[in-house]
Order: C-alpha cells, then sequence, then structure tokens
C-alpha cells in the first residue's frame, strides 16, 4: 500500500497556518530543523509516526486528521475538499458536524 507523503505533508502545512505557526515554531518544539519541516511539507521526506505524532501535538490536533485518506488509492477530489474543510473545524464543530451526518444517514435510510 502506497502512502501519500506529499498529502500528509500538504495538511500538516495546512494546520501549522490555521493556527499561525511558521516552520521555524514547528521545528523548535520538536527539535528538528526547518528545513526538515519544509521537506516533510512538500512531501520529499517520509515522515516517521513519532515525529508525526510530535507535529500533532504540537499543532493540537489528531494524528489522524494528517494520515486519514492518505493511502494513494483511496484518494479523491471530494474527499480531500471536504478534508480541508473539517480540517478547519474545532472539535465542538466536528462533533456537531458528526452528528449532523449521523442523522442525515438515519432520516435518508428511512
Amino acid at each position: 500500500m502506497a502512502i501519500d507523503f506529499k498529502l500528509i505533508g500538504s495538511r500538516i502545512k495546512q494546520q501549522r497556518k490555521v493556527r499561525g505557526k511558521t516552520q521555524e515554531d514547528l521545528a523548535a518544539d520538536i527539535y528538528v530543523s526547518a528545513g526538515y519541516i519544509s521537506q516533510i511539507e512538500r512531501g520529499i521526506t517520509k515522515v516517521n509516526l513519532e515525529t508525526l505524532s510530535d507535529i500533532a501535538d504540537f499543532l493540537e490536533c489528531d494524528i489522524a486528521d494528517f494520515i486519514s485518506m492518505s493511502n494513494l488509492r483511496s484518494n479523491d477530489s471530494l474527499k480531500d475538499k471536504f478534508s480541508t474543510v473539517y480540517n478547519k473545524l474545532s472539535i465542538e464543530e466536528r462533533e456537531m458536524l458528526y452528528q449532523l451526518l449521523l442523522t442525515y444517514t438515519a432520516k435518508r435510510s428511512s
């Protein structure tokens, strides 16, 4: 199974920018170079799970936000668009969206 590290990197970059953090801020917090963060964000370097976890902690998000649907075979444009919007939501907004989808699917099925 191939992993889309470029997609993971772009999600990291997006979350970092949403939170107003620089590559230097992130690098300093997890004890790596800003160049390494740049390579991760551009998908040049394959980020390991430990570093990905450190990045998620710094950005105060779930590691799944980065790796969900990053399998190259499962990607499509609509999922990426949905993910982009989803990643901008707060935890409370995500819960509301989840409840809304549950309600929608329950009513659609009946």
